[in-house]
């Protein structure tokens, strides 16, 4: 008799709505997300080295908390009721506090638009707050040299922003003001041994300038990106973020200001997972196992559960991330399902980012692991009325 093997939804299923005005710029959304879905833990951990959370693997989770904050810009009105932000407790040397996402495939040409603060001066070194890595990286002769930066985001001693392919940098951040960041940048092609060719940065949608980044070495097309906080001193909060493609070249112009709601299971619709505690959904929308876990095993089980949405107009993304645990051996698949008015729908995997795995490792989101979580997120055309996940083979 093959063994009882379980999905395990313990940390969050989380629905995010992004929203910003109309505008012409092509841009291809291929990651997103916040700190939603947490709770505030401070610190993360206290353990150091890396740990993983989904999505995300932090060094030094010690040096890093998630902080709740009201009305921020990102949420002016208050409509996802208490927001939250990370928070990096200390600069620190190379390698120091980081935290990576990682995408499933390496992508010539990024731009991420995040919401960032600087909390404390900057006053010895340049504090680094993102880098960009080409996890696969091998060099001319076939060796694999691992998670090599090819541009950064930094503040410099003056509490200005820049980044590598820019020479002219942003004024001086007044602290705990928060700022929309805006990085572009263009690699040679698709995967590694290319070399960046093009920069751009604004802030707050004022262009600081243009430039090709300032490497030699021979870097690649991204899967990684590093909210850091590392070589100098002073420390910054991180808001929400969006991650695009762009093609082969930066936009013309800056994003426009852009808006995020987190929202989360308010009841269960149809449930078919055995709740190792309370009801289904509330295993779901709470702080990372701190009430229980539901799990299943019969192919096709499906949980959905009701939200109730907030008002939001001009919805530019919507994303459903789940995270999801293989308790024994074998091989089993658990994917995102919603319902936008229909009839219950698998996300199709090739519409899925799977963002995780184990430490520097790839992300495998239909291939489970045992012991880890893994979080999958799926893009959707609109906000859905009810979300779930279904055990799929």
């Amino acid at each position: 008799m093959a063994p009882r093997m379980r999905r395990r939804l313990a940390i969050a299923l989380a629905l995010l709505l992004w929203a910003a005005p109309a505008f012409a710029q092509t841009r291809t959304l291929i990651a997103s997300g916040g700190s939603e879905g947490y709770g505030a833990p401070n610190p993360i951990s206290a353990s150091t080295g890396i740990i993983f959370y989904p999505p995300y693997n932090i060094n030094q989770p010690n040096e890093w908390a998630i902080n709740a904050i009201t009305t921020p810009p990102w949420d002016p009105n208050g409509a996802g009721g208490t927001d939250h932000y990370l928070a990096s407790l200390s600069g620190g040397s190379n390698a120091g506090p980081g935290v990576y996402l990682r995408l499933n495939a390496p992508h010539r040409a990024m731009e991420i638009v995040q919401w960032v603060r600087l909390d404390v001066n900057v006053t010895v070194n340049s504090l680094f707050v993102h880098r960009w890595n080409d996890s696969t990286h091998v060099s001319t002769t076939g060796t694999v040299l691992g998670a090599i930066d090819y541009a950064t985001d930094f503040f410099d001693t003056s509490n200005r922003f820049n980044n590598s392919g820019v020479s002219t940098p942003s004024s001086a951040f007044v602290l705990g003001v928060w700022h929309q960041v805006d990085s572009c940048f263009i690699a040679g092609v698709n995967g590694s041994a290319t070399i960046p060719t093009a920069a751009k940065l604004w802030i707050d949608q004022t262009l600081i300038g243009t430039g090709t980044p300032g490497t030699t070495s021979p870097n690649g097309g991204g899967d990684t990106i590093t909210f850091d906080s590392e070589v100098g001193d002073g420390q910054a909060s991180f808001g929400p973020y969006l991650i695009f493609d762009v093609g082969t070249s930066c936009p013309a112009s800056a994003y426009v200001p852009f808006y995020g709601i987190a929202v989360q299971p308010t009841g269960n619709n149809t449930v078919a997972f055995t709740p190792s505690a309370n009801t289904n959904w509330q295993n779901v929308a709470g702080v990372a196992g701190a009430l229980g876990f539901n799990s299943d095993a019969t192919v096709g089980a499906q949980d959905y559960y009701n939200l109730t949405l907030p008002t939001v107009t001009n919805v530019v993304g919507v994303n459903e991330r789940i995270s999801v645990q293989q308790d024994t051996g074998g091989t089993r698949i658990a994917l995102p399902i919603y319902n936008s008015g229909g009839s219950p729908t698998e996300c199709p995997i090739s519409n899925g980012l799977t963002l995780g795995g184990g430490p520097f490792q790839p992300g495998q989101p239909i291939a489970l692991q045992v012991g880890t979580y893994q979080s999958v997120m799926c893009n959707l055309a609109a906000a859905p009325t009810q979300v779930g996940v279904q055990v799929a083979n």
